[in-house]
């Protein structure tokens, strides 16, 4: 991002320790603020209402004429020229967004390997697919998947009315997406660590929602919360069902042969690398 033009100094990175110790995190700490970043809040729990309501307290922060991009660590956005040019030439005040199409980056063969330090992401992860897609369609429509969406809002001018509901889509009443512009998100979820973050992630959801469902009287945000959690359980188990291989060792985890199946039916063109400013 600071390739692309981003200010280092004007990034707020939220930090999920998770199971890792104290050191861990400081070490987290320590390499973004090397590399310019001086706003780092670290978390112990990871929750998406915690998320969300994070980036909603940083919008209100934010003076009015202030343009948000919000992505998660596993997401690199790409700006096509002359979508952003229409936008800037449109933004009169606030709302004017951007919005992209998730395309999901996988090795060249089912066994998932750990990320490569100084190899450009793009090369290490070769493959382009809407796997989300796939899914969709191999595990039904049902509810439980309808977020499972392909399109995310990337950028966004904020203002009164920009919160966001989810990490992809705006609360009733922001601005909309618009059809004809629209950017690229490349989304690297499939490395040598994916399958026991997923794991992990069902694991945090299990312990929120049943720290809910123990509250009893419930107000509706709580009860808000209370079915995104059942919600997000729900896709988790789903996706770690049907995308990897159980009887894989852990040390070399692979995606399932019926998923690879359905990622290579469904393989698109990778869209071109962006060109990087000069530091």
């Amino acid at each position: 991002y600071v390739g692309l033009g981003v200010r280092a100094t004007h990034m707020k990175f939220v930090l999920h320790r998770g199971e890792a110790g104290a050191a861990t995190a400081r070490e987290a700490d320590a390499a973004l603020r090397r590399l310019g970043v001086v706003h780092v809040t670290t978390v112990a729990t990871y929750h998406t209402v915690i998320k969300r309501d994070l980036v909603n307290l940083h919008i209100l922060s934010l003076p009015p004429d202030s343009w948000l991009l919000y992505a998660d660590v596993d997401e690199l956005f790409q700006f096509p020229c002359p979508v952003v040019q229409r936008v800037l030439a449109a933004a009169g005040g606030a709302g004017a967004v951007v919005c992209g199409h998730m395309v999901d980056r996988l090795p060249d063969r089912r066994v998932l390997p750990p990320i490569e330090a100084g190899r450009p992401l793009h090369a290490q992860f070769p493959v382009c697919a809407p796997v989300r897609m796939a899914l969709n369609s191999a595990l039904g429509s049902g509810v439980q998947h309808s977020q499972w969406n392909l399109r995310k809002v990337m950028l966004v001018r904020v203002g009164p009315a920009v919160q966001f509901k989810s990490s992809h889509t705006l609360m009733k009443g922001g601005p909309v997406c618009s059809q004809d512009l629209l950017g690229y998100i490349d989304h690297y979820s499939f490395d040598a660590a994916s399958a026991a973050l997923s794991r992990q992630k069902l694991a945090a959801y299990d312990r929120a929602l049943g720290g809910l469902n123990k509250r009893g009287q419930q107000s509706e945000q709580e009860l808000v919360e209370l079915v995104t959690s059942m919600n997000a359980r729900s896709q988790y188990r789903d996706l770690i069902t049907l995308l990897y291989n159980v009887s894989a060792p852990a040390e070399e985890p692979q995606l399932s042969r019926h998923a690879w199946g359905l990622i290579q039916e469904a393989r698109v063109c990778c869209p071109l690398q962006p060109r990087m400013l000069a530091r």
